[in-house]
């Protein structure tokens, strides 16, 4: 954050940029979030609605939910290429225009068929808004900031699907129209294409060749790489204040044209793919892809069960259920970020003076460790509670309050420790991690609810063991192995 003096010697670096411009970036980005999230699980609340009105089931109804986040997990190779060569703010403004009519399209979608296209394409297009913000806030924030940057945006990134049931209900409660629900992203939509125009700016920062000695060995990039870090930027290496000549500064702005160089630009969207052999990066995308994946079972189980016996919620009480859930992760979001900073500082603190006395990714780690044990809870008292037949607020709030808690900062934990563990390339990283862990919701409503059904103590017990012992493993082998692997596998990180 800006303090009175230049944290960069270019004037016109986004790190230089007014505090209130990059507050209101922010927002916006992560407005842009929780807007594509929200679509994405916009009719919890209205399947039966949708079933009757396109002829098919409701498990046929609740897949849906699953290729919209498929779409959510795909689009970022796109737009994060675009990101790369023709900026972050042409990429965002592309994207979101697209997304208007893809949501015009789902609100008036005729058939089955043209309703599922519909949602795999304004899943698509809005998933500029699941990973291009990670650049967006890794070139304007400082590294003390950072962690609290992402918790905000991740956390309307959560907010988003958690919200939807009870936006849904409230809607149903005025209209037997279910498409109302998405005339409201729609409306979205429309309002936040106006923020992005007048609040985002361009931050791909691109350093002037002149202004950098001339290096030829592999060594030598590194270490001029590895100053970057003091920048927090996710594009090519800034150039020391000693490296800057008068008059040669870097410039904002596209990098290359991807009709000049299509062979580059299709690497580009391949990359982040590429990403998935750092062993730092590809380990914590699955571990939280697992965390996610459940999560979007209980969005697709609960609103088949809770309006049987003995619970028979209405609409309305099923989309207030998952209030829990947005209480949760604004909570998790707050450990997931301030309390994830402090920890790094307090390890930076204890480490100074001596050889360790600075920010290493790994010491983030530390913050997920008590949220193993949340998890592993909030599955079994879900599971239980329902195998048994309890009370509500058994499954509600011990189960999917107690997980999003959990959820909602491991989400925020593990995407700063991958944008910290390879910074220089924090935009594919990012997209890596959207990808791995889209990819394996978008399999949640195909087998999380028939599993359940076959009886929900055994498939919740499994869930839980599953997610404690590969989280445990994940923080043990990174943060005994963690700076080993990175210097062995050259990536360049805050450390």
């Amino acid at each position: 954050m800006r303090s009175g003096s230049l944290v960069h010697p270019d004037p016109s670096h986004p790190y230089n940029l007014p505090t209130w411009r990059k507050l209101l970036m922010l927002a916006t980005v992560s407005l842009t979030a929780f807007a594509a999230n929200e679509m994405a699980a916009a009719h919890l609340t209205a399947f039966h609605q949708v079933s009757v009105a396109f002829h098919r089931t409701i498990t046929a109804t609740a897949n849906t939910i699953g290729i919209g986040i498929l779409g959510l997990g795909t689009g970022p190779l796109l737009w994060n290429a675009i990101s790369e060569s023709l900026g972050r703010r042409p990429a965002y403004l592309l994207a979101w225009t697209l997304y208007i009519p893809c949501t015009v399209w789902l609100s008036r979608a005729g058939s089955y068929d043209s309703f599922a296209a519909a949602r795999f394409f304004a899943g698509f297009t809005g998933a500029v808004s699941q990973t291009v913000p990670a650049s967006l806030i890794s070139e304007t924030f400082s590294p003390e900031h950072r962690g609290a940057a992402i918790a905000a945006w991740t956390v309307l990134l959560i907010a988003g699907p958690v919200t939807a049931p009870v936006i849904g209900a409230g809607i149903l409660t005025r209209t037997e129209n279910w498409r109302w629900v998405y005339y409201l992203t729609v409306i979205l939509a429309g309002v936040l294409w106006v923020c992005i125009l007048l609040f985002v700016p361009e931050t791909r920062y691109n350093e002037n060749p002149s202004s950098m000695h001339n290096v030829t060995s592999g060594d030598e990039m590194e270490k001029k790489d590895s100053h970057s870090l003091e920048h927090g930027t996710s594009t090519p290496p800034l150039a020391t204040a000693g490296t800057l000549e008068s008059g040669s500064y870097g410039r904002v702005g596209a990098a290359w044209y991807p009709w000049q160089q299509p062979l580059r630009f299709l690497g580009e969207i391949v990359a982040p793919l590429k990403m998935a052999m750092y062993i730092p990066l590809i380990v914590p995308s699955i571990t939280y892809a697992v965390i996610f994946m459940w999560s979007v079972g209980f969005t697709v189980v609960s609103p088949q069960v809770f309006p049987r016996p003995p619970w028979l919620f209405t609409n309305v009480q099923v989309g207030l259920a998952f209030l829990a859930a947005a209480v949760g992760a604004l909570i998790g979001k707050f450990a997931g970020g301030y309390i994830s900073d402090k920890t790094v500082d307090f390890f930076v603190r204890r480490h100074s003076g001596s050889s360790d006395g600075k920010r290493v990714p790994e010491y983030r780690l530390w913050a997920l460790l008590p949220h193993v044990v949340l998890l592993t809870i909030g599955l079994l008292l879900y599971g239980i509670g329902y195998a048994k037949e309890l009370s509500w607020p058994v499954e509600v709030i011990g189960g999917i309050g107690v997980y999003y808690v959990a959820n909602s900062a491991a989400g925020g934990i593990l995407q700063t420790y991958i944008i910290e563990s390879y910074i220089t390339k924090a935009v594919h990283g990012i997209a890596l991690f959207n990808f791995v862990k889209c990819v394996l919701a978008f399999s949640a409503p195909f087998f999380v609810p028939e599993w359940a059904f076959e009886g929900f103590t055994k498939s919740y017990v499994v869930q839980a063991v599953v997610t404690a012992v590969l989280t445990l493993v994940t923080l043990v082998v990174l943060i005994a192995f963690g700076g080993k692997i990175r210097a062995a596998q050259r990536m360049v990180s805050t450390a």
